[in-house]
């Protein structure tokens, strides 16, 4: 017998026949006892009776009832209906004790899958299913876990000197004087790594400890280095990622090293410039809308004088012609703060002068709205202890001045040299310059010119494959055309070789002051040579050249030698324009003390010119 399955049955017994045995027990018999004393199984079965006839055919013709089956369920009836109660507390009791056996049996695995047992001689094994836990970094592995190949190691690393970083600082304001390598050496050297981290949750660790670098840390202060952090994250996925908060962290992360950049706006000039070259060339959507964005959140923040004025209005075109429109927008409103810190928008006139009529329509309701600057809302750290003073029109316009030209000259030096005696033979300037016809003869010079390229131009230096000496023979020989056109267009041909060659073609080209000059007396060439002369000055001639006695300027203002009064003007019109631009000129246009005295007792003596 089994004991527990008994009690099962008898629980079944209970709650499903119990009460109809109780039931059938009770009815008096309807057919009484039989002969043989057994006793009459007709129950009531009106309900299950089926329409179907029944063909059984057994000894006992077709009933078929069991006398000794039903006496023996007859008696397990009448014992049950005594011991219902007691029953039903067995059962419970038996099940109770059936699951207290299985949890006993189940503990001791649940047990052994955690702890296994540890060797006799060895450290104890973990287990499969032992969980993961986080890996183990202390400062004596900061170096290694920084470079580690496994992310959770490298966010550990992150987590660790964020910690660090921050109980060195402590609960003073920021100011930028911790040395990051005494955390660890060369800290300063891993940061732009950090911030170009390929997984997710490393990289969101990473550019939280390096926004607090930025803040407390001395080598943030260095606009190169805040040039190095910049360029490498975008090498990242800082601002093109699909979480907000990793690109909420980048975004602090450049501000941040804009603002406390040690001498003044330098940081702001080499971050924005890493923005514009970088992000809004960008192949990403999200990279070049957030960069254009951090440029006007910097003009914002840090007010739009400290803006490199020069790279960002030579870069206004791309930002108000691209196709996304919140490029275009942010772009606008770029242009808004740069106009409103100049007090007009002359300054940018080129830049407006390539914007659709909508766009200008738009800029000048902006600045119809508010005509003035708001003032910074962050401002440069390096300022804060400085006296406040907001920025003049005067001041921001001449930082545009300086940032155009700064620009002029970083685009002239990544330019290739043009060899226009490479390109001459492929064309027709050999053929039209035989032609007799003076418009022939201009088409020729043309040919010239435009082989030279884009302005400011830049020829290749002369060289043993380079020489210059055929070209401007031709050039002279039609300064002496009778034709003023011709005259002109020669004229334009040698200021461009003088522009784009330089010093070096001084053998070639000084020899022509006073053919210059002398054609002056022309006026249909004054204003040609004017400018023939301005492009010697500076590349070709200096202040010594030009006040040589023999064949100068002091011979084509003597009265006895230049007999015509225009051509004697226009020299000393020249030399008061040399006096005026200086260095800009060029590299030879500097005026030492010497010369001015020389040029203001050549003036005195042409007080008493006739």
């Amino acid at each position: 017998e089994d004991v527990d399955l008994l009690a099962e049955l008898r629980a079944i017994s209970t709650k499903t026949g119990g009460s109809r045995f109780q039931d059938e027990a009770d009815k008096p018999d309807a057919g009484g006892d039989s002969d043989d004393g057994v006793v009459s199984t007709q129950f009531d079965t009106s309900n299950f009776k089926s329409a179907t006839p029944s063909t059984f055919r057994g000894e006992r013709g077709g009933v078929a009832e069991d006398a000794d089956l039903l006496a023996e369920l007859r008696a397990i009836s009448g014992k049950e209906r005594g011991s219902a109660d007691e029953e039903r507390r067995s059962t419970n009791e038996v099940s109770a004790n059936r699951a207290s056996d299985k949890e006993t049996k189940a503990a001791p695995a649940m047990e052994a899958s955690y702890q296994s047992p540890a060797p006799v001689n060895g450290p104890p094994m973990q287990s499969e299913a032992t969980p993961s836990e986080e890996p183990l970094v202390t400062e004596e592995t900061l170096a290694d876990s920084i470079g580690s190949k496994d992310w959770k190691m490298r966010k550990a690393a992150y987590d660790l000197l964020s910690d660090i970083l921050k109980m060195k600082a402590g609960n003073e304001p920021a100011k930028g004087d911790i040395d990051a390598n005494e955390i660890i050496d060369s800290l300063d050297n891993y940061v732009p790594a950090m911030v170009k981290d390929s997984n997710a949750a490393a990289l969101d660790a990473a550019l939280v400890f390096a926004v607090l670098y930025a803040d407390h840390c001395k080598g943030a202060s260095s606009s190169e280095h805040a040039a190095k952090i910049v360029a490498l994250l975008f090498k990242g996925s800082g601002l093109s990622s699909s979480r907000p908060a990793t690109v909420k962290n980048s975004k602090a992360l450049v501000l941040k090293l804009m603002e406390v950049g040690s001498d003044g706006a330098t940081s702001v000039h080499s971050v924005v410039e890493v923005l514009l070259g970088q992000g809004l060339t960008s192949r990403k959507p999200k990279v070049v809308l957030n960069s254009v964005s951090l440029i006007l959140e910097a003009a914002l923040g840090f007010g739009a004088g400290s803006l490199p004025l020069g790279v960002v209005s030579s870069n206004a075109p791309k930002m108000l012609s691209h196709s996304n429109a919140q490029v275009r927008n942010a772009g606008m409103n770029i242009i808004v703060e740069i106009c409103r810190a100049a007090g007009s928008k002359a300054p940018l006139q080129n830049v407006i002068d390539t914007m659709k009529k909508a766009q200008v329509s738009q800029l000048d309701s902006l600045l119809d709205e508010q005509p003035a600057p708001s003032p910074p809302r962050v401002g440069l750290r390096s300022k804060k202890n400085q006296p406040e003073s907001k920025e003049s029109p005067s001041d921001v316009l001449a930082a545009l001045e300086a940032g155009s030209k700064e620009e002029e000259k970083k685009r002239f030096a990544a330019r290739p040299a043009v060899n226009i005696l490479e390109k001459l033979p492929k064309t027709e300037y050999a053929a039209k310059l035989k032609l007799a016809k003076w418009s022939e003869k201009v088409a020729a010079v043309d040919i010239v010119i435009k082989c030279g390229g884009e302005q400011p131009y830049k020829l290749a230096q002369p060289s043993s494959s380079v020489n210059y000496q055929p070209l401007i023979s031709d050039l002279k020989k039609l300064l002496e055309h009778t034709h003023f056109a011709v005259n002109s267009k020669a004229m334009a041909a040698l200021s461009m070789l003088a522009e784009g060659v330089g010093s070096s073609l001084f053998p070639y080209l000084r020899p022509l002051l006073p053919v210059l000059t002398g054609l002056s007396k022309d006026k249909k060439l004054t204003n040609p040579v004017a400018n023939c002369l301005d492009c010697l000055f500076g590349n070709i001639l200096s202040f010594d050249h030009l006040l040589d006695k023999d064949d100068a300027i002091p011979t084509a203002v003597d009265e006895k030698k230049q007999k015509n009064a225009l051509a004697r003007k226009s020299s000393l019109e020249f030399l008061m324009r040399c006096i005026e631009r200086g260095e800009d000129a060029g590299p030879r246009g500097v005026l030492n003390t010497k010369n001015a005295e020389r040029v203001a007792k050549l003036a005195c003596q042409k007080l008493k010119d006739s």
